[in-house]
C-alpha cells in the first residue's frame, strides 16, 4: 500500500503553492521574522527577477549568529534611559 502511494503521488498533490522567500538583499532580521511569522525552517532565496538563486535555513543563520547570544541581549542593555528636552 505504501509503496503504491509512493509511486502514484507527485509532488502536485502535496507541496505548497503559496512559497515564501526572501530576496538575496534582505537583512538578517527580515529573514528571521520570516521564520518566525510563517513557522519554518527553511527560505527560497529569489533574486530581483524571481529566480530562485538558493536556500537559506535556520542552521545558517546559527552559523552566523547563535541564538545563545540572543539570549545575552537583556542582560546587557540598560534598564534606565536618561532623555533632555529643548
Amino acid at each position: 500500500m505504501i509503496q503504491e502511494l509512493l509511486r502514484t503521488t507527485t509532488m502536485k498533490d502535496i507541496m505548497v503553492s503559496s512559497v515564501v522567500t526572501v530576496h538575496e538583499g534582505d537583512a538578517f532580521h527580515i529573514v528571521w521574522e520570516k521564520f518566525e511569522t510563517h513557522k519554518i525552517r527553511h527560505l527560497p532565496v529569489v533574486n530581483d527577477a524571481g529566480c530562485v538563486v538558493g536556500l537559506i535555513s535556520q542552521r545558517h543563520l546559527y552559523k552566523i549568529h547563535s541564538p545563545r547570544h540572543w539570549k545575552m541581549v537583556p542582560g546587557i542593555m540598560k534598564k534606565t534611559c536618561w532623555t533632555r528636552s529643548f
